[in-house]
């Protein structure tokens, strides 16, 4: 007997519910995708906003096939703000 799927969770459900305290005319790149790319970059060892910005940029391809960047990737000064909220 096959052992029932499990659901998926996927590291973007647990943003879902987040409130963007961003005002409506910054908001060009979703907050999702800007805390996805943030959490993947520090995992992989970044520890600055220009870090971040820049994993963004090298790994742009692969983030595009996970998150919704159609903007591209957010700036360093998008990753610092966002983070002041």
């Amino acid at each position: 007997m096959k052992a029932p799927e499990q659901p998926k969770l996927l590291i973007l459900d647990y943003f879902g519910d987040l409130v963007d305290p961003r005002v409506d005319r910054t908001k060009l790149h979703r907050l999702d995708s800007i805390i996805f790319i943030t959490l993947c970059a520090i995992i992989s060892g970044e520890d600055s906003w220009d870090g971040i910005a820049s994993f963004g940029e090298a790994k742009k391809e692969w983030l595009s096939s996970l998150v919704d960047i159609p903007f591209g990737i957010p700036s360093s000064d998008t990753f610092r703000r966002v983070s002041k909220n």
